[in-house]
Parts: structure tokens; C-alpha cells; sequence
């Protein structure tokens, strides 16, 4: 039989580095040993199978009221290398740590987004204003050969508002060039009042041909707010997405297909409703540690965050300092096991090697 090919055998060490709640494989049925606090051996439950089908092993971990640390090491030439891994709180717990947002979104409306793209975009927009909560505040900002905005400022989610905005995402269509520096300045010409959080959510499938314009916008007047891009198809320009996102302690999001803007950018939406802990700052007394990504972003609930150090004469403390909600928070994370955790310092190999190709480019563009 054809798909009888490729037999396989499969055992698994999980090192949780925290108490889990659930641990499974999806596909196929195994046989889990818990041989430790927060460490698993994992083998298929027939001693044999066939490779016809992905292996996809889930888990989660306990969660509980406040945000949780995990390290993990290993060294090497005299460096320790060190994954660092922050768990959000249960939601429970957090729901009155939330911040409330001022949400700005930018989106295309040049002749490229014509069709599937725009209809799939406005239909997320459309959704994402139901989600508001009350005491947040939005605005829409969108652009083709000029930029324009639903309000002067961001204005409370309210029936009114959101009608209006309804109103008017339903009159947009897709036509004309792709001018990104209006609207990203029109975005960028504010600050986060105390206490809330200024996420900038910016939808496009327009190819960037000024980067160096808009880095130097990005780095003017970015300040406090929070960018998060996406982008759509073959033509988007992922180094200036992806580096745009990271300066503004948020995330990239590439759509290959257009059918799935929607299921994609709803995703994202839902992430970004719930900020769990941020201004994140980490702290290692009397090491010189390099650390990537920086600056380390924002914690998310149902979402992890993993920061990668590499450093010399590390002691066993990392302490990390926060926002959660209108309280500050710290927390201190030990790091045990010396030497046990072998990959990291590959993990941490690459974020420096897409550092250091990101440095090259931005010298030969100069």
C-alpha cells in the first residue's frame, strides 16, 4: 500500500520548565510518563507508524493570577545563553489589569487592494469595532494617494461613533497609488495618554519603495506607541514590516493568500484586545548581556513571549520589570540547571545573524 512507507518511531523529553495543564498529541495516540516537576517523556503509543500525517504535540501550562517566568540555558565558549520565557495570567485574574486602548487602524485603499483584499479587510474592521470595550478608543486612518482620518482624535467607543465608522468603512473603495508616509504620520502625531495603550494596527499589500523616509518618521515620533503590520500577498515589503513591527514592540503578520486576510487579521485582533503585562524591561546585575528581540515587546494573554540573552558571569537571578495593568510589577527568575538545555544558543545564533543582515542592509541603503 502506498502510504505504508516511511515507518517511524518517536520518544520525546518535554522540559515544561512549569507545571502544565494539559499536554497531547493531536494526530496520533502516545503514551506520556511525567518523570520529573515539569518534564515528560513522550513515545507513540504503537511501537511503530507510518509517516502519513503531521505529529503535533500541545501544551499548556498551568496558569495562575500573576504573569510567570521560565529560563532556559546553555554554555558554551565561556557564554551562557538564555531563553527566557514569560506565561500571561489566567484571564480571570487579569481582566481588571487590562489596559484600555486607544486603537488606531491604518488601512490600504490603493487600486492593488481591489477586490478579495479590501472586501476581506473592511469585513475585519467591521469586526473588530463590535469588540471594543467599553472606556476604549478608536480612529481609522486610510490612504492611497493621500491619507485621510474618520476623526481629528481617537473618540470612545460608542453606538455613535461605531455607526459612523460602520458608515464609512462600507463607502471605501479601492483606487488610486500607495502613499504610506501621510497616513503613518497622521498615526504617529500623538502620544498614549498615562495609562493606556496606543496600538497602531497597519493593513496594507503595497510594496515599500521609501524605507528609509519611513524609518526615520518611525524613529522620530514613534515614542510609546505600539505598531502592528500586516501584510498581504507577494508585493509587501517584509524587512520594512517585520523591522517596523519590532521598533514598535509589536509583530508582523504575512498573508500569503488573500482568502485568509480575514481569518488572520481577526486572529491578531483578538490577541491585541487583552495587553497582559507591558514596558517590559529585564535586568541582570553585573552582566553585559546581549539581548534580542529588542525592545523586548508587550505580553499578551494566551500568547508567551520568549526573549533570547547571551552574556558572560550571568549570576542565577533574572529579574524582569513591568506594567501590569496601573500597578508596576517585578518578578525574579531563577536560573537552574546549569548547561542542560542544548539549542539555545542556536535559537539566539540566529536572531544575531538577522540582526547583523538587517545592519547590512540599512548601511548599503545609506
Amino acid at each position: 500500500i502506498r502510504d505504508r512507507i516511511n515507518p517511524i518511531t518517536m520518544r520525546i523529553a518535554l522540559d515544561a520548565a512549569l507545571p502544565l495543564a494539559k499536554l497531547s498529541s493531536t494526530y496520533h495516540a502516545v503514551d506520556i510518563r511525567q518523570t520529573d516537576k515539569h518534564r515528560y517523556n513522550i513515545t507513540l503509543a504503537a511501537s511503530q507508524v507510518f509517516a502519513d500525517r503531521d505529529f503535533e504535540l500541545v501544551w499548556r501550562p498551568e496558569l495562575n493570577a500573576q504573569p510567570q517566568t521560565a529560563v532556559f540555558n546553555e554554555h558554551h565558549d565561556g557564554y551562557e545563553y538564555l531563553l527566557l520565557s514569560v506565561l500571561p495570567p489566567e484571564l480571570d485574574a487579569a481582566g481588571q489589569n487590562i489596559l484600555p486602548r486607544d486603537v488606531i487602524f491604518i488601512l490600504d485603499v490603493s487600486g492593488s487592494m481591489a477586490g478579495t483584499s479590501i472586501n476581506q479587510a473592511k469585513a475585519s474592521l467591521l469586526r473588530a469595532l463590535t469588540r471594543l470595550k467599553p472606556g476604549e478608543r478608536f480612529n481609522i486612518i486610510w490612504f492611497n494617494d493621500r491619507a485621510e482620518q474618520l476623526y481629528p482624535h481617537a473618540m470612545s467607543a460608542s453606538e455613535k461613533t461605531i455607526q459612523h465608522a460602520r458608515a464609512l468603512i462600507s463607502r471605501l473603495d479601492a483606487d488610486g497609488g500607495t502613499m504610506m508616509l501621510p497616513a503613518l504620520t497622521l498615526a504617529l502625531n500623538k502620544q498614549p495618554e498615562p495609562s493606556r495603550l496606543r496600538q497602531i494596527i497597519f493593513l496594507t499589500d503595497g510594496n515599500v519603495d521609501n524605507e528609509l523616509e519611513l524609518f526615520s518618521l518611525i524613529n522620530r515620533q514613534l515614542g510609546d506607541n505600539r505598531l502592528f503590520t500586516i501584510g498581504i500577498g507577494s508585493a509587501p515589503n517584509s524587512y520594512f514590516m517585520r523591522k517596523a513591527a519590532r521598533a514598535g514592540r509589536g509583530t508582523y503578520t504575512y498573508i500569503a493568500d488573500i482568502n485568509e486576510v480575514q481569518q488572520k487579521t481577526d486572529t491578531l485582533l483578538e490577541k491585541l484586545e487583552s495587553p497582559a503585562l507591558v514596558n517590559i524591561d529585564i535586568n541582570i546585575d553585573g552582566a553585559d548581556v546581549e539581548i534580542f528581540p529588542t525592545p523586548v515587546p508587550d505580553l499578551y494573554l494566551g500568547d508567551p513571549l520568549n526573549v533570547l540573552l547571551r552574556g558572560k558571569d550571568i549570576g542565577s537571578e533574572i529579574t524582569l520589570y513591568g506594567d501590569y495593568g496601573e500597578t508596576s510589577w517585578q518578578q525574579t527568575a531563577e536560573i537552574i540547571n546549569r548547561a542542560t538545555h542544548p539549542g539555545v544558543r542556536t535559537a539566539w545564533a540566529r536572531s544575531k545573524i538577522a540582526s547583523l543582515h538587517e545592519q547590512h542592509r540599512d548601511a548599503e541603503s545609506e
